[in-house]
């Protein structure tokens, strides 16, 4: 019998570091240099064979980064149970924005356990150095709770696959948060909060 799996998985950030081509490396295996920002919120579905018995669908939540947003963050983590979180490595000050994101997420997740991976989007414009070592990274994961760290260029497709296996194995670990409904929860959701679209606004901040 074939297992089948729909999970809602969150990918937060600043604004610029790179979370839709992410998405769009991932889902599509397709680059673009467009900067155009998320309003709100942007969604991609992964059907991925985990392996010969089972299949997982991904839902993929790109949330906007500005801080007009910050109000209702609660609504869209709702039913997540796995999340990435963004930064750009060429500015360190989305990193600790980075930080204030993971705080939002733990605030309002009504302590249930969310496993969560770090990126480090852009690491192909380093040229092989960091602003942080890697063991200054362990102990910022430590510190704020996230269960991995990748460097990752959405360009260059560097790691991409890789951080997301990770993810998924971490929630299919963590099977508790798993229930059959998310999808059409996710879905219904979406209508819900279809009607919250704004204009965008030039402002860029994240939920703190």
């Amino acid at each position: 019998m074939e297992n089948d799996y729909t999970f809602k998985v969150l990918v937060l950030g600043d604004p610029d570091v790179g979370k839709s081509s992410f998405v769009r490396r991932y889902v599509d295996d397709r680059f673009s240099s467009s900067r155009a920002q998320t309003k709100d919120v942007d969604f991609a579905l992964k059907h991925l064979h985990w392996d010969s018995n089972t299949i997982i669908r991904i839902q993929l939540w790109d949330l906007a980064g500005q801080e007009r947003f910050c109000n209702i963050t609660h609504i869209y983590y709702r039913g997540a149970v796995g999340a990435f979180f963004l930064y750009d490595v060429t500015r360190p000050s989305t990193l600790e924005a980075v930080k204030k994101w993971k705080n939002d997420l733990d605030r309002k997740s009504d302590g249930t356990f969310i496993p969560t991976v770090l990126l480090g989007n852009k690491c192909d414009q380093v040229c092989g150095k960091r602003k942080m070592d890697g063991g200054k990274m362990d102990d910022l994961c430590r510190e704020k709770g996230f269960d991995a760290w990748f460097d990752v260029s959405a360009k260059n497709n560097v790691n991409i696959d890789k951080a997301t296996r990770h993810l998924i194995g971490l929630i299919m670990a963590n099977d508790a948060l798993y229930s059959p409904n998310n999808f059409h929860d996710s879905i219904q959701l979406s209508m819900e909060v279809s009607s919250m679209n704004r204009p965008e606004e030039t402002k860029k901040g994240c939920c703190w």
